[in-house]
């Protein structure tokens, strides 16, 4: 399990850091901690807000102490995971979907009238390159069904602020009428997407 702790050396980032520890200590797992400091290594995971903890390649924590036991849940959900179904390593290398040059407007998003996702990520962001190949085929599975859009909001900066996003990956999810109805922060499986999706309505 690899855990990261990001801060640039604030009381509360070694709270966070010393609460990670000692949860991972009483846990009893196999984890690598690192602490990242350097603010252009931070802006790398798509943290906006510090103390941050990303477990796994998922951002768990941003902006606030995270208790012990907060910790203790994020390592067994993790240690579920892997029982259930292993950890598959998704292909960093993988290049930018198509959703994530989509034509869209995006002062037309989301789609007036269709269900929506959106994905606010980052191409150098390392939990967004694992989102691309997901958002690929998640954009060819549901044309003409639900709309698909990725945002670069390091490209787009104005749609961070617009959609309130404090961390990358996000997805937020809109009903035909626009509203928000879910949001999620960090990777997000194809199997959660699409129950989503489902969820709303979209087969």
């Amino acid at each position: 399990m690899d855990i990261k702790v990001l801060g640039p050396g604030c009381p509360r980032c070694e709270t966070t850091k010393k609460n990670v520890e000692e949860a991972v200590a009483e846990s009893g797992v196999e984890a690598k901690i690192d602490k990242i400091t350097d603010v252009m290594e931070i802006a790398k995971h798509g943290v906006f807000g510090t103390p941050a903890v990303i477990v796994d390649g998922e951002v768990k924590s941003v902006g606030k102490i995270p208790t012990k036991e907060e910790v203790k849940s994020w390592l067994k959900s993790c240690l579920l995971l892997m029982l259930i179904g292993g950890v598959f390593l998704l292909a960093l290398s993988a290049g930018v979907s198509s959703a994530g040059e989509h034509p869209l407007d995006f002062s037309k998003v989301p789609v007036e009238g269709m269900i929506t996702m959106i994905d606010l990520g980052a191409k150098k962001c390392i939990p967004c390159k694992m989102m691309a190949p997901i958002m690929e085929k998640m954009e060819k599975e549901y044309q003409d069904k639900a709309a698909i859009v990725f945002i670069d909001v390091w490209e787009h900066r104005e749609q961070a602020g617009r959609f309130g996003i404090r961390a990358i990956p996000t997805q937020i999810f809109f009903n035909p009428e626009g509203k928000e109805v879910y949001r999620h922060v960090g990777f997000m499986s194809e199997k959660s997407i699409v129950a989503q999706l489902k969820k709303m309505g979209v087969e």
